[in-house]
């Protein structure tokens, strides 16, 4: 890997109290800065909410990002990573963001799995096989121009459902190609001169398509319809990055919103905790009646099992099966064809003493590896939850509290309890 002559000015800045946008860089930049020779090493060295400033210049390295930092560039003219012909250029990272870069020279410009990243005012060129790649997660993609030389995809969904708006995709063999379950969105994105369609929407899957703008693809959409909000442009767009003078704030507050609409649809697991230590309950909600539940731990017994459809009461089919050596249900169904949020529940009886368990001091505590975004811990009657790993909702139902969590990807799910005549909920 080859390095640049230049030795870039990096700024990590907090940003519990202050933001940041582009056009504020030369400003900031008269804060104690921190001397760097590659953006790995500003990464490397934030915390979850910070924002990593990186000065102009050319950056022959291949980033990995870390969760819950933004990486702002001085601009997608003047700031470039090149990837120098690597695998992947920038790798995600759950709830990052990277803003105003040009990135290029890679197999695959921006690639993210099983979490949240978003990727705004960039120009991602020059990759063979993709210039966006979610492998399953979710990302906000905005602003940003997508140009392929005539070959791979610009954007390519496989069981993930990212957020899409005002960017240029153009040049690909397909703009965006989206497989699996999941529903992506495109709002306002223009696509232009892709050798194959501007979407192709695989078999079984869907898109939320909107407001979308066509020039000079071979097929404008494939697997789907345009409708009457779509555009077909009678001269070539402008082939640029889109402007836009949103700040880092205004960033968040976007992605909020979307996720908080998004992530209403995704499945929901919930954990009902009991009086014996070690037993919990698990229920999983899809919006199917075809799905799969592993247990995260190898050595969990699964006690009892039973689907259901919750609005017809119907016994559903679901086998016990073996998993890369992990417990797990398949809930297999494919004679129904209905599709609603929460309809169709797997309930199940987990054992597992590592997961559910009393400390010699007296806490209850849980402790659970899950890919859910969307969960929720029932607290046994008597006990109050005390400190959670994560950001989370208490609310009570009946005589009993719900801790409800919402994050994407792979994550520790870890709720400590203590009866609740000793403390009160914070």
């Amino acid at each position: 890997m080859g390095y640049n002559n230049v030795n870039p000015e990096v700024l990590v800045k907090s940003t519990k109290t202050q933001h940041f946008c582009l056009s504020t860089i030369v400003a900031l930049l008269a804060v104690a800065q921190v001397n760097a020779g590659q953006i790995q090493d500003a990464i490397d060295a934030a915390e979850p909410g910070d924002v990593v400033l990186i000065d102009a210049g050319t950056y022959y390295e291949s980033v990995v990002l870390k969760e819950g930092i933004s990486l702002l560039g001085a601009g997608a003219d003047s700031t470039v990573i090149d990837g120098s012909g690597s695998e992947v250029v920038v790798t995600g990272a759950k709830n990052a963001m990277i803003v105003g870069f040009t990135i290029q020279n890679g197999l695959v410009g921006v690639h993210t799995k099983i979490n949240a990243t978003h990727v705004f005012e960039c120009h991602i060129r020059q990759t063979e096989k993709y210039a966006i790649q979610f492998n399953g997660g979710f990302g906000v993609i905005g602003n940003n121009l997508i140009e392929g030389g005539g070959q791979g995809f610009g954007i390519h969904a496989e069981n993930a459902n990212p957020y899409v708006f005002n960017n240029v995709i153009a040049g690909y063999s397909t703009g965006f190609l989206t497989r699996g379950p999941h529903k992506p969105t495109s709002i306002q994105n223009v696509y232009a001169g892709n050798r194959s369609a501007g979407i192709l929407v695989s078999a079984n899957a869907a898109m939320d398509i909107q407001e979308s703008e066509f020039f000079a693809n071979r097929l404008n959409i494939m697997g789907h319809d345009l409708d009457e909000s779509d555009i077909l442009l009678t001269q070539a767009p402008s082939i640029t990055v889109p402007d836009s003078d949103t700040t880092i704030e205004e960033y968040r507050d976007r992605i909020a919103e979307i996720m908080g609409s998004v992530f209403s649809e995704y499945p929901v697991v919930v954990y009902t905790l009991g009086d014996v230590t070690g037993d919990f309950g698990m229920a999983a909600l899809h919006a199917k009646a075809s799905f799969r539940v592993k247990a995260s731990a190898a050595d969990t017994e699964i006690v009892s099992y039973g689907a259901f459809d919750l609005v017809t009461q119907d016994e559903l089919n679901a086998e016990y099966l073996n998993a890369d050596e992990h417990p797990a249900i398949s809930v297999s169904n494919p004679e129904v064809t209905e599709s609603e949020c929460d309809r169709f529940a797997l309930d199940t009886l987990f054992r597992h003493s590592p997961s559910y368990y009393f400390t010699e001091e007296g806490f209850l505590v849980f402790n659970r590896l899950t890919s859910y975004t969307r969960i929720e811990v029932v607290v046994p009657q008597g006990f109050i939850p005390v400190s959670s790993d994560h950001e989370t909702i208490y609310e009570w139902q009946d005589d009993q509290v719900v801790a409800k969590i919402t994050d994407i990807g792979k994550t520790t799910v870890n709720l400590v309890m203590a009866p609740i005549e000793e403390t009160s909920l914070e």
